[in-house]
């Protein structure tokens, strides 16, 4: 994971999501008070950036550590965006409603949006190793176990 700038992970938000972001700049100058997230405080329908923010770099940092990965610093501040979109949406009590509806329409979902988009960004630098191994007893099975119909000599490999 490369270390970001605040205002790069403003600016993500910004740009992946549908929300805007009140900055350090406005907050100090009391500008900028109907934006989605504010700078430092929350109000009943607005979330608190550097809140999130800092959730979303320990999540980060866990999930790297967890699979071995690290991001560029576009993928970081995108997984960022993503991460503070979803603190934000859970702030509201139907977050993860399984489905939505609206008249006649409706939508089913499995996870959120965001949590899906952060996913996909990890997935991308997720290295996928598939490893045979035999099984511990592979020596005493049955001959008739270990044998199939494939001759080795007819099998034609391909590669994709």
């Amino acid at each position: 994971m490369t270390l970001t700038a605040e205002s790069d992970a403003i600016a993500a938000v910004e740009a992946y999501t549908y929300l805007s972001v009140q900055t350090a700049a406005e907050a100090t100058a009391l500008t900028g008070l109907t934006k989605n997230l504010l700078y430092a405080t929350a109000g009943r329908t607005q979330g608190n950036f550097s809140l999130y923010y800092a959730m979303a770099q320990a999540q980060l940092a866990k999930d790297c550590a967890t699979y071995g990965i690290t991001l560029t610093a576009i993928y970081t501040n995108m997984a960022y965006a993503y991460l503070i979109q979803y603190y934000f949406e859970k702030k509201y009590k139907n977050w993860n409603a399984q489905r939505i509806s609206s008249g006649d329409d409706s939508v089913q979902t499995q996870q959120s949006g965001a949590w899906q988009a952060y996913q996909e960004v990890l997935a991308m630098f997720k290295t996928t190793t598939t490893t045979i191994e035999r099984h511990i007893d592979y020596t005493n099975y049955p001959t008739a176990w270990k044998n199939t119909q494939l001759v080795p000599e007819t099998i034609e490999l391909v590669n994709p």
